[in-house]
This record gives C-alpha cells, sequence and structure tokens, in this order.
C-alpha cells in the first residue's frame, strides 16, 4: 500500500502543503516522485499541477486540451494503476479556495488507499423512536472512564425560519424540526423522525422523550458538539422550550478559527478531516431541494442526518487536537468566542430590551451630527454637490 504523488514540487513542500488531511493517516506510506515514475506497491497515483497532467497526456491517460478541473474526483487508469488528478502544490499561494479542493482531493486519494473504495464508508446509522438507548450508553460509558462523554447532535429542519406558520398558497405546512439525531461513537448514529408537523409536536411534549432531550443537552458530563449549532439550539428553543448548558464545542466557528479563508460548512471538513466519510453529503446536496426536507424519503434522509452527526464528532475530535496545538488560540475560542456566541444565542431566542425615549434622543443626536458633518464636507469640496 503506497500513495505516490506526481509533481515538480519540492518533497519537503508537499507534504508541509498536505499536512492538514496527510496528519490523520500518519501511518500510510507516501512517495513524492519528481521524474513520474511509479513505485512499486503503489495504491493510486496523486498527479498534482500542469507537470503531472501532461505527462498523463503523454500516457494518453488524459485527453489533450483538458484542464485539471474537468478531471478531478474522477478516477483514470495509468496501466493498472488508479490516478486521481488535482492542483500543483503551490495553487495556494494563488487561490485559498483551490487548496481547499486540493486538500479534499487527496482525502479521496487516502481513502481509497485505505479501504479500496471512492464512495463514501457510512457508518451504522438507525432510525430509534426516541434516545433511551442513546441515553443509557452515554451513562455506561461516563461510569466505565470516568470522564465527561463527547456527544454531537443535529437536526434537520422544514425551512430556516422556526417561526413558520401553516399557509394554503403556496402550500406550506409550517416550520417544525423533520428529524433530530445524536451519538456519542463514531461510526454511528440514533435518528429520530417526525412524519409531519402535528407529529413533532406531539412527540415533544411526551414526558420521557422530553427527558432524554434534556439529558443530551443539560448533562453536566456531556461535552455536547455540533455544527453552526447555534441554529439548532435556536430551533430546540422555539419548538420544544428546551435550553441547552453543556454546549462546548463548534466545530463551524473552531474551523474558521482554524483557517478562516475556506469554507467551513460541515461537508468540507469532513473532506479534510475524516476520509472514510469524505463526500458523505455530495449526492444529497445535488439531488435535493433543503428547502423541503420534508419530502426527502426516509431512505434517502438516514445517510445523510446520521451522516451529519456521525462526521461532526469525528470532525471535533480532529479539530480540538489542532487547535489544543495553539495556546493562544484555545483560549481565545474557549473563554472569549464560545461564550460570546452563546450569549447572541441568547439575544436571538429572547432579544433585548431597548429604552424606546433614550433611542429616539440618540437618532435625533445622530441625525443632527449627521446634517452638521455633510455640511463640513460640501464646504471643504467646494462646488456643487447632489446630496441624498
Amino acid at each position: 500500500m503506497l500513495l505516490t504523488i506526481w509533481t515538480k514540487a519540492p518533497s519537503a513542500k508537499v507534504l508541509s502543503v498536505l499536512s492538514p488531511v496527510l496528519r490523520a493517516v500518519q501511518e500510510l506510506p507516501i512517495a513524492v516522485v519528481n521524474d513520474y515514475t511509479v513505485p512499486e506497491d503503489t495504491t493510486v497515483i496523486l498527479a498534482l499541477g500542469g507537470d503531472a497532467l501532461k505527462k498523463l497526456q503523454e500516457h494518453k491517460v488524459i485527453a489533450k486540451n483538458r484542464t485539471t478541473t474537468s478531471y478531478r474526483t474522477l478516477p483514470q487508469k495509468l496501466g493498472n494503476v488508479p490516478v486521481l488528478v488535482s492542483y500543483s502544490p503551490d495553487i495556494g499561494e494563488i487561490d485559498h479556495g483551490y487548496y481547499v479542493d486540493l486538500l479534499t482531493d487527496v482525502t479521496l486519494a487516502l481513502r481509497f488507499c485505505l479501504t479500496g473504495q471512492w464512495t463514501p464508508i457510512y457508518g451504522k446509522y438507525q432510525y430509534v423512536q426516541d434516545f433511551a438507548d442513546l441515553c443509557e450508553r452515554i451513562e455506561r460509558k461516563n461510569k466505565e472512564t470516568q470522564e465527561a462523554v463527547d456527544v454531537a447532535k443535529d437536526l434537520e429542519t422544514l425551512g430556516l425560519d422556526p417561526y413558520a406558520l401553516p399557509q394554503l398558497n403556496p402550500p406550506f405546512p409550517g416550520a417544525y424540526i423533520v428529524c433530530m439525531q445524536a451519538t456519542c461513537e463514531s461510526g454511528k448514529a440514533d435518528v429520530v423522525r417526525f412524519a409531519e408537523r402535528a407529529h413533532e409536536i406531539e412527540r415533544l411534549k411526551d414526558p420521557a422523550f422530553r427527558e432524554q432531550i434534556e439529558f443530551l443537552l443539560r448533562c453536566d458530563y456531556i461535552r455536547l458538539k455540533g455544527a453552526n449549532f447555534k441554529y439548532d439550539l435556536h430551533w430546540l428553543w422555539k419548538r420544544g422550550a428546551f435550553n441547552c448548558t453543556n454546549f462546548s464545542f463548534d466545530t463551524t466557528i473552531v474551523g474558521s478559527l482554524l483557517d478562516e479563508n475556506r469554507s467551513n460548512g460541515l461537508d468540507v471538513h469532513v473532506k479534510i478531516y475524516v476520509p472514510a466519510l469524505a463526500g458523505y453529503s455530495d449526492k444529497f446536496d445535488r439531488t435535493v431541494d433543503k428547502a423541503r426536507m420534508d419530502k426527502v424519503p426516509p431512505d434517502q434522509l438516514l445517510p445523510y442526518a446520521g451522516g451529519d452527526v456521525d462526521g461532526d464528532l469525528q470532525v471535533a475530535a480532529a479539530m480540538k487536537r489542532e487547535l489544543l496545538k495553539d495556546k493562544a488560540l484555545t483560549g481565545f475560542y474557549v473563554n472569549i468566542l464560545h461564550p460570546a456566541a452563546r450569549a447572541f444565542e441568547q439575544v436571538e431566542q429572547t432579544g433585548i430590551i431597548v429604552d424606546k425615549d433614550a433611542y429616539a434622543e440618540l437618532k435625533a443626536d445622530l441625525t443632527t451630527e449627521h446634517a452638521r458633518l455633510v455640511k463640513d464636507a460640501c464646504k471643504i469640496m467646494g462646488g456643487r454637490m447632489n446630496r441624498p
């Protein structure tokens, strides 16, 4: 088993540039080859940059006058060896978005090396009536380890507005949680699906089910993870009057701290940090109208919903290791950014009290000052000016 990387770039630079994804598979042998030969035991060739593309064209693997972009993620064959094409290791100096694409292409090559599969390897995801079994597993895990338990939670919702009411024209059943899912173990997920808005309302009133959700959201030995989880918490508050006290790690926010220039959606994070599951949502994203999640067939929804929490739990673990390497950044997230995000979460849910009289007085003062500044600016500029 060997990942062979064709490129004209020096080996040290290649390994450094690709380190965000290579660090997750340190046991995998990697050969950086500048003369475009194929070492023995090569499992897959990752051809990076224009020179590598030309070499493949010489071998008639790639058609002439075709670009790297047109062949990305499409495995080719050089003899019996699979080949993936991607951008040069220098691409990050030109376009950071393409650099993120490069990392996701490397992840695809890594998965094939490790598993022999190009497609995502989904975990064991199951529909359940409630979270009773999950809560028992969490309790058991805590007793066995005497440590806090990492749990990921997520929702799929009908629309983005939790306040949307039913309407006849156009037909809309009103906002509701289509399903909620959670996991405490990589490769697994429990998903509770609600057939319709009335079903969701009924289930969220059930005392036993509410107790389970409260346990997941408030137990002090659970470290709750989520991706843009402030959104989910707002829905849980609006639809079921739930409040959360143990939310400790948001992969969307931490991802932005670790690399502010990349897209920090969960799908991208999984492609970078979880090779086996990379691309779990690609087909779903291409084929499903996410504005009407209520119309998604249950068998199509399950791998997506389960993949969300499975991927997020694994992404959070990888990001935590990366974040802890920078003590200052860790302190900033734990002590300032995460608490601030939670404060904004409360503002979104309950609003803030505004003194209308003081507000009107401030508005009048600012309007007067604005007029004065415009008048002074016109004097300085001179000539005729059109004012708004």
